[in-house]
């Protein structure tokens, strides 16, 4: 065959170039900050949904599966007026509140400009997310392994010396990040030749997870992972089957809270948890019955806010803080969200069965992290579920 025959391959289009350097620019510093700032995934997201603006145009239309998350910004906006915080702290919450549709148009549009990657780039993209999250597991593992020294020796440098005990703390957020980022990166390592990554990433993360004390990671990869086997080998129907438990999580946990409180359990657990887990039994009885008291409209945007110290900060359940706060319609919006995501996962199993399964194992790990540590609002948590997303995406671009 001489090279005449050989129909040479179209050169990118400047916007196609400028979309693989965004998603590169992502990528390459998803494992730096997993490890030094994971706050800084609001910025990085946000950031990356600017860059990416000017070529989406004409593509917002493909962002109607976030619809119920419009109107639930719009609902938390509405809800201020009743909030106590508003009340407390004018200026704090409707800054809080301001920051959920600004949030909600960068972020999508970071996960917009993923969804419109060349092949090519995916595919190059595609290598590094699979290489980072394999450099987040063993940085991640052998700090903790010296007692998080690095990252003092790190902050040290910079002049912001830190805690041996808040230095554990804060390289323990990076486990989070590497949960819901693992099922895709599994996937892409696979992809990209790479056979023993991810079960080596996965011991790395077991590992550091249990030398720094956090549990929520493991039960998100061990979570997430039965959702990858189950899609993965049960194609849509295994993935269907997903709706119900997440719509159940969101309309029932308030009543199944208050149960297990009043019922004993609780106080058997109170008896046998750590000290951790015993803070969270106490933060959501007092949650599920701050909800009955106003469960329809809940008590406004940012009330959990008011409740300290019954509640620092948040309950540590998604579910708890969208009724405690937004009540029956704000749960049953993030229901609506969470079970379309599910649906729209469970039909791609038809055409690509293992990018499915890598989409609820991410998806899965996002729940269950959110139903047991995080705030609902937090700037980076947010930002961390969406660039979930664009990994899951990312697999699917890659193929062409």
């Amino acid at each position: 065959m001489t090279d005449a025959s050989v129909e040479a391959a179209p050169r990118p289009t400047r916007g196609e170039t400028w979309l693989g350097f965004t998603a590169g620019f992502v990528l390459v510093l998803t494992p730096i900050l997993g490890y030094l700032a994971p706050l800084a995934f609001a910025p990085l997201m946000g950031i990356a949904g600017v860059m990416a603006l000017p070529l989406l145009r004409r593509r917002w239309g493909s962002i109607l599966p976030l619809a119920p998350l419009v109107l639930l910004a719009i609902w938390a906006l509405i809800s201020l007026d009743w909030s106590p915080y508003i009340d407390l702290k004018p200026k704090a919450a409707l800054e809080n509140a301001l920051k959920l549709p600004l949030q909600l148009a960068l972020y999508g549009s970071a996960v917009l400009a993923f969804a419109q990657l060349a092949a090519r780039s995916a595919r190059r993209a595609q290598a590094v997310l699979a290489g980072g999250a394999g450099a987040l597991a063993l940085i991640l593992f052998v700090d903790a392994l010296l007692g998080a020294t690095l990252y003092q020796a790190v902050k040290q440098a910079i002049g912001e010396p830190i805690r041996p005990d808040l230095a554990r703390r804060n390289i323990a957020q990076g486990n989070y990040v590497l949960a819901v980022l693992f099922w895709p990166a599994a996937v892409a390592a696979w992809r990209s030749g790479w056979k023993l990554a991810a079960p080596g990433a996965g011991l790395l993360l077991i590992g550091a997870s249990g030398l720094l004390g956090a549990d929520a990671p493991i039960l998100a990869l061990v979570l997430g992972g039965a959702a990858f086997a189950a899609v993965r080998y049960g194609g849509r129907i295994a993935g269907l089957a997903f709706i119900p438990p997440i719509a159940l999580y969101f309309v029932l946990t308030p009543i199944l809270t208050l149960e297990a409180a009043r019922g004993g359990l609780f106080a058997w657990l109170h008896r046998v948890v750590g000290q951790s887990w015993d803070a969270r039994l106490d933060i959501w009885a007092f949650s599920a019955a701050k909800v009955l008291e106003k469960p329809a409209l809940g008590w406004g945007f940012d009330a959990s806010r008011t409740f300290d110290p019954a509640i620092p900060l948040h309950p540590h359940n998604a579910a708890l803080q969208l009724w405690l706060e937004l009540g029956a319609i704000g749960a049953a919006l993030g229901a609506v969200f969470f079970c379309c995501t599910a649906f729209s996962l469970a039909n791609r199993a038809e055409e690509n069965r293992v990018e499915a399964a890598a989409g609820f194992g991410a998806l899965i790990a996002y729940l269950t992290i959110g139903a047991i540590s995080f705030g609902v609002w937090q700037e980076w948590w947010l930002g961390l579920g969406a660039l979930g997303a664009c990994s899951c995406i990312l697999l699917h671009r890659s193929r062409g």
